[in-house]
Formats: C-alpha cells, structure tokens, sequence
C-alpha cells in the first residue's frame, strides 16, 4: 500500500514529462488520455498536433470533433490531407466536401502552421478539389502550405490555389503540369499575390499533351 501511495503523490510534471516521451506513439498517448483526467489535455496536445487524413471516415469524424470545438482545433498545427480521397468523393458530387470537412471545422484551425496536400495517384488534379482547397485559408496562421506529387492541366492550377493563401510564408511544390501553351508567366498578378512569402521549393516536370 505504501508503494501505491507513493505513485499516487508524484507530480503531475512528472506524468507530463513522460507523456511527451510518447509524442509519436498514438496508441500511448491514448491509454494516457483515457487513463487519467488529468493527463487528458497534455495528451491531447500530442494527439492533435499533427494529423494526417486519408480515408473519408476519418475526414469525417475528425472534421465532425474539430467543428464542435474549438478548443481542440487550436492545438491542429500540422495537417495533411491526401487529395485522392478528396478527389475521389467530389468527382460526382461536388456537394461532398460540407461533408469532408465543413469550413466550421476549418474555422476552428486557428492555430494551424501548415498544411500538406499529397496526390498518390498521379492523376491529374480535378477542378472540385482546387474549390475545396481554399477553404483552408481561413486558417490565417497557416504559414506553410506543401503540395507533392501534384498534377494539373496549368501552372495556372498553382495560381489559383496560391491566390487564396496570401499570408503563407513558406510554399514547396513538387508536381509535373502539361504543357500550356495559353499561359504567360509574364502575365501580372495581384499586389497582394503571397506577399509574405519568404521561401519558395519548386520541382515541377512539364508534360506535353499525350
């Protein structure tokens, strides 16, 4: 019994300093959350640091937590998003991204620093994910946006998605684009087209049309 009470009077630093030894491993950081109230928010913080989205459940159930509260959103400061999925739910019904995720959930990133966007399949990217993609500038601490294996008809696809985020402060593509010959990349952009970026990553292949 003595050693038992003993456990129960370390500090609750201590227990913190030991959760965030477990920063990587999710399967700990959830017996800790459900093992004790008071080791739930520091928990919590490793949790919800970064997330990672692939399947359409887990967009959905995430965006569902995030969008009724608030106070978990704020801890979000990495998120990436796999863009097949997205595209996989959108190609016929456009509607499905309210579902993905709400921008009430988006809303609630406020403490968000990046944001990365992945494209498996190679494909080229549909017009419905380039709609659903800006609704995560109303995270305006997102400073850091990667996209990676990204296809597009256009640089103008980049443009386009670029033109939403102005606050970023960070911006690495890598993605291979066929070749557009409408496109003039001395064509003038908004005054306020990313004018606080301070570093650009860019390795992009141009495809000519099959």
């Amino acid at each position: 019994m003595a050693q038992i009470r003993q456990k129960a009077n370390i500090s609750l630093d201590v227990w913190f300093e030991v959760i965030d030894h477990f920063l990587y491993d999710r399967s700990t950081l959830l017996a800790s959350a459900l093992t004790c109230s008071a080791w739930l928010p520091r928990a919590r913080v490793h949790l919800y640091s970064s997330v990672a989205l692939y399947k359409p459940e887990t967009y959905r159930l995430f965006s569902r937590t995030i969008a009724g509260s608030p106070s978990l959103g704020a801890l979000v400061k990495e998120l990436e998003l796999d863009v097949n999925t997205i595209q996989f739910k959108l190609w016929n019904d456009p509607t499905e991204a309210d579902v993905l995720f709400p921008i009430e959930a988006a809303r609630n990133l406020t403490g968000l620093h990046s944001l990365s966007l992945s494209n498996d399949s190679h494909h080229y990217i549909h017009p419905s994910v380039l709609d659903f993609i800006p609704r995560f500038a109303i995270a305006t601490s997102l400073t850091k946006l990667l996209i990676s294996d990204f296809g597009g008809r256009s640089p103008k696809t980049i443009i386009r998605i670029l033109e939403h985020f102005p606050h970023i402060r960070e911006f690495s593509l890598d993605g291979y684009f066929s070749k557009d010959d409408s496109y003039d990349p001395t064509e003038t952009l908004p005054s306020d087209f990313c004018k606080n970026l301070r570093k650009l990553i860019v390795s992009c292949l141009q495809l000519r049309p099959w």
